[in-house]
């Protein structure tokens, strides 16, 4: 299955998405939005151990909206980051 998300808000308060489990992969790619229906959501935040039950060794980030307070060290190890 694929990654799975939740709806939330960013700094502004508008309405964004959060990465809450990566799917079980080699390599997983983090988007800079998804879309549900015909809505669009930034992608701006990854849940601390979304990446705990995932095989991912490589993930490729394509969001530039990440918002660096809400990154915990432990989400991605022991994941090398792509660019």
């Amino acid at each position: 299955s694929g990654s799975s998300y939740k709806i939330t808000s960013d700094k502004k308060g508008k309405r964004a998405a959060k990465l809450i489990k990566a799917k079980n992969a080699s390599s997983v790619t983090i988007p800079a939005y998804i879309k549900i229906g015909s809505r669009k959501y930034s992608v701006t935040r990854i849940q601390a151990k979304a990446f705990a039950k995932s095989k991912a060794t490589k993930v490729y980030i394509k969001t530039k909206k990440l918002l660096s307070d809400v990154q915990p060290a432990n989400a991605y190890s022991p994941i090398s980051l792509m660019p």
